[in-house]
């Protein structure tokens, strides 16, 4: 087995323990497509020019490019309980995953 296999068995059994059912739609495209990921949404500081800190939140969603026909890029959406988020980075890891950065859209 190799390196990859093996990483992509662990993303299978992440998914499995922690995945949610998420749905992928394409920037200008009325296609869309079903698949699990593992959502996380981080907390982070920023520090203001006012030198206050504020908290906010960092939307993410761990995936496997093979799960999907078209794979994510900037400005596709995605819907994770309920809620629509753009996306505004993909990360790929090497061994066939990606970490998509999210950005709520509030409508």
């Amino acid at each position: 087995m190799d390196w990859n296999q093996l990483t992509g068995q662990i993303l299978d059994a992440c998914k499995v323990s922690f995945g949610e059912l998420c749905v992928h739609k394409p920037a200008g495209s009325t296609d869309f497509e079903s698949f699990t990921g593992v959502f996380n949404t981080q907390t982070a500081q920023a520090n203001a020019i006012t030198g206050q800190t504020v908290m906010t939140q960092k939307p993410r969603l761990l995936v496997k490019l093979s799960d999907f026909t078209q794979e994510p890029a900037q400005g596709d959406r995605i819907t994770i309980r309920e809620n629509d988020y753009k996306v505004t980075d993909v990360v790929r890891d090497g061994q066939g995953g990606a970490e998509l950065s999210l950005h709520k859209i509030y409508e």
